[in-house]
């Protein structure tokens, strides 16, 4: 009796089983591998970056009576009108705390969240006191953690030769695009966070071209945590920051599709393809100020 459960659960195991492989291959063989223009990056950064700003934090993480009670603030930060240097402070906390709360949560679809105990308490942050006290995500760390897996999974991939080489371009090519997109799904919130001025790193990173453009961004990033929120100045801050995660972008594109080939490229998936367990951009919200693109035609008019 118990032997035949077991044969009738192992048949329905390998009978999902491979109707999950054979999904997906149709997927992965059906799918584009095409790399994406840059005015395509820079769509799907600004929806990305907006996802993990507002969408997720304002909608899914926050505590339900926290959304009713503060409702007004949520709703000015999200309308695109500038917050005062109060209202900036006020909403930086509340953030703050929705963050907090939801740590445990977030690590578990990113593996290099960095949790820091009371850092820079002796330096001026950005909600008129010092430092940042309690057990936090740091973004800044964490960033530079998801951006040090990237560069080794492209070094990686670059070297990789001989039989297994195609197994580690595929496996790490999939690393390469999630750990780049998590840099944004943590930077993106950092402008909304309590948080010191920014600070460079302790080395040089070994890809110095690369690690240059990381740390522009990562620093416009931090100087978008200082201005008031929606201000002319944060916006400023925030559309540097993104131009600079497009370059990023491009270059991480470029550099994986010279190694791989057709059939691994399918297998490894694109950026933001399921094959890297990335979410799926938000849908094109109304924006809280306006996006790059309608920001540049603005200044050429």
């Amino acid at each position: 009796m118990i032997q035949a459960h077991w044969r009738r659960a192992l048949k329905m195991g390998g009978a999902l089983l491979a109707v999950g492989l054979a999904a997906f291959f149709i997927f992965a063989f059906t799918s584009s591998t095409r790399p994406f223009a840059r005015d395509e990056i820079t769509s799907l950064v600004d929806r990305l970056n907006e996802g993990a700003a507002i969408d997720t934090p304002h909608r899914r993480l926050i505590d339900s009576d926290r959304r009713i009670a503060n409702a007004v603030l949520l709703g000015t930060v999200e309308s695109g009108r500038v917050l005062s240097s109060a209202e900036s402070k006020a909403y930086r906390l509340l953030y703050q705390e929705t963050l907090r709360e939801n740590q445990r949560y977030l690590a578990l679809f990113d593996g290099e969240l960095t949790v820091r105990q009371d850092h820079g308490i002796g330096e001026r942050n950005n909600v008129d006191g010092t430092g940042i006290e309690g057990a936090h995500d740091h973004h800044d760390a964490s960033a530079r953690a998801n951006f040090a897996k990237l560069l080794s999974s492209l070094r990686a991939i670059e070297t990789a030769d001989g039989v297994l080489g195609t197994l580690t371009r595929i496996r790490q090519a999939r690393s390469a695009y999630k750990n780049l997109t998590d840099i944004v799904l943590h930077l993106g919130t950092a402008p909304h966070t309590k948080s010191v001025a920014y600070q460079k790193p302790d080395r040089p990173w070994p890809d110095q071209g690369l690690g240059a453009r990381f740390e522009s961004m990562l620093e416009a990033f931090k100087a978008a945590q200082f201005a008031d929120v929606n201000s002319a100045a944060y916006v400023a801050a925030v559309h540097r920051a993104l131009d600079g995660y497009d370059e990023i972008v491009a270059e991480t594109q470029a550099r994986v599709g010279r190694r791989l080939g057709p059939v691994e490229q399918r297998l490894a998936g694109r950026w933001l393809s399921l094959q890297s367990l990335s979410p799926t951009p938000s849908a094109d919200l109304r924006p809280r100020f306006p996006r790059r693109h309608e920001a540049r035609i603005g200044r050429t008019r």
